[in-house]
């Protein structure tokens, strides 16, 4: 089975026809996902690409400049995507980017992810420590999943 998609016209005058993100979350319910932005919440299908890995820059950053995110993102956007996988974790200016073209980002974040760390709380509070180090921010709806 394959999958076909429909593209418009890419370039720098491509429409673009995404809005910026309201604060609802995606939320796991059952076998699917669901926008909590809606009345009942309507269904979110994944439409999404992979983004990086990049080399890093002169600071260490394994992103493209800034301008050159919202460029892609804006096409992304223009060709029907929702979301963004990273496996580096962005600074917010690109999360801030994603946004406002209306793109969801799930960050991958670094730890060894062939280990079962539900099921270790030393690990669990070593893999919170790492990630807190490198200046990634908590979030709490994140952080009380991993006590």
């Amino acid at each position: 089975m394959s999958t076909a998609v429909q593209a418009g016209p890419a370039g720098p005058d491509a429409p673009v026809r995404a809005k910026p993100l309201s604060a609802a979350r995606i939320v796991a319910d059952g076998k699917f996902l669901r926008s909590t932005d809606a009345e009942g919440g309507a269904r979110f299908l994944v439409k999404g690409v992979t983004y990086g890995t990049f080399a890093p820059d002169a600071d260490g950053y394994q992103f493209p400049a800034p301008k050159q995110v919202a460029e892609d993102f804006r096409l992304m956007a223009g060709f029907g995507i929702n979301t963004v996988r990273t496996y580096t974790a962005p600074r917010l200016d690109l999360l801030d980017e994603a946004s406002r073209n209306g793109l969801r980002v799930m960050v991958g974040l670094p730890w060894s992810q062939h280990v079962a760390f539900l099921d270790d709380r030393s690990l669990k509070r070593t893999i919170r420590r790492e990630i807190t180090a490198d200046g990634i921010r908590e979030v709490p709806e994140v952080d009380d999943d991993l006590e």
